[in-house]
């Protein structure tokens, strides 16, 4: 099932952007670099719901579990260094 809330917002940032008007909550001008960056977010964020939803629903599949432990050994050394900072 897809994450309509994160479907309603970039239907909603799109609709604004083809538009060219600013949103109605606050006047906002973004640059290039900007967008990208909000881009960048937004894909992360569809990627992790889609891999996270994967994991659970798939839990017990050995080709799962052990893609789940692969994304997590590579995951730890850069949570380390985030918490030790």
């Amino acid at each position: 099932m897809p994450n309509t809330d994160m479907i309603a917002i970039l239907n909603q940032l799109e609709t604004r952007l083809n538009n060219q008007r600013p949103t109605t909550h606050v006047d906002v001008d973004l640059s290039s670099e900007q967008k990208k960056e909000i881009n960048y977010e937004v894909m992360y964020a569809l990627l992790y719901n889609r891999v996270e939803k994967f994991i659970i629903e798939n839990s017990g599949n050995q080709v799962v579990d052990n893609f789940k432990d692969n994304l997590l050994n590579d995951l730890a050394p850069a949570v380390k260094h985030l918490l030790t900072r």
